[in-house]
């Protein structure tokens, strides 16, 4: 999804998009899938996982 964004990117602004310079993790959360009250989230199996990441490419002409 992020070489998707990237890529229009490049392609709006005419450019070629290159390699990823750097990436970085950030943000990181584990949750319950269904966030029911009085439920309890060590019983949850399903769950839902947030995970934000910076990704910097490349750009040539």
């Amino acid at each position: 999804m992020a070489r998707e964004a990237a890529q229009q990117f490049a392609k709006d602004s005419h450019s070629q998009l290159g390699a990823i310079k750097r990436a970085t993790q950030g943000y990181f959360t584990i949750l319950p899938l269904n966030q029911t009250p009085q439920a309890e989230e060590a019983r949850e199996i399903n769950k839902t996982v947030r995970i934000v990441t910076t990704v910097e490419y490349a750009l040539g002409d």
